[in-house]
């Protein structure tokens, strides 16, 4: 559950565990390599974020 609880996937805790539970954005290049080859301008998207994680 690293994904939800706001770990970083190279955290001791997480591994074994990343990915299962959503996609592991860990910084910006993350989300540019998610979205790389993607239309963004031509299709819409939807991201569901969840409020378990402490900020």
């Amino acid at each position: 559950m690293p994904t939800l609880m706001g770990q970083d996937s190279d955290a001791p805790t997480s591994r074994g565990e990343v990915g299962h539970c959503g996609v592991a954005i860990d910084s910006l290049a993350d989300m540019e390599t998610l979205f790389d080859g993607i239309p963004l301008g031509e299709i819409t998207t939807s991201m569901t974020i969840n409020s378990p994680a402490a900020i």
